[in-house]
């Protein structure tokens, strides 16, 4: 917790991903190399704006939240109750939900539909719907199709499927517009 996220290099951000994944013993279990892990953080770090430009949804935010969900997984025994491809699901989600965020809410999106400025065609593509938390997803599952960057290429169909389900399902609940409902559920 007391980690000051900001002292570090973005290169070193991904090596402890590597280091808490392989700690967690998810690297192993799921055949995930070293080095191909390593090139999918890296095009992830590439995929968020630096933090010059944005100065909250970059990659040291990813990786805040990458660092919180590892130490509620550990201090909670939260992987007790959780299959160990939703533990992955959620953590490479987590380092992953806001690749090329560039600032602005879902809301400017949809109201800039025809004409936005920021990203052309974003609402049209997604016709509306959690418009910034689909393209996260799809922007993290096309970095898995770039050459050294499959992190799911020793992963049985099933289990693939399984992981790509739970991610797109975790990132698509960090849409704001459901928080509400969402604390309400869990509250219940």
């Amino acid at each position: 917790w007391n980690t000051n996220l900001f002292e570090m290099d973005v290169s070193e951000l991904q090596f402890a991903v590597v280091a808490l994944l392989t700690d967690l013993g998810l690297l192993a279990e799921f055949q995930i190399s070293r080095n191909t892990m390593l090139n999918f953080l890296e095009v992830v770090a590439n995929s968020y704006l630096p933090k010059s430009e944005i100065p909250y949804h970059n990659f040291y935010h990813g990786f805040n939240v990458f660092q919180v969900c590892t130490i509620m997984i550990h201090d909670t025994h939260l992987s007790d109750h959780l299959e160990r491809c939703d533990i992955l699901a959620l953590l490479l989600g987590s380092i992953c939900h806001d690749i090329g965020h560039k600032g602005v809410n879902n809301q400017f999106h949809k109201a800039m539909y025809r004409k936005d400025p920021i990203l052309p065609q974003l609402a049209l593509t997604y016709n509306n719907a959690s418009v910034l938390e689909n393209m996260h997803c799809s922007k993290a599952f096309k970095i898995t199709t770039e050459e050294g960057c499959n992190i799911f290429s020793k992963l049985t169909k099933a289990k693939e499927f399984e992981v790509r389900r739970m991610m797109i399902k975790g990132i698509l609940a960090t849409d704001m517009e459901f928080h509400f409902s969402h604390v309400k559920k869990l509250q219940s």
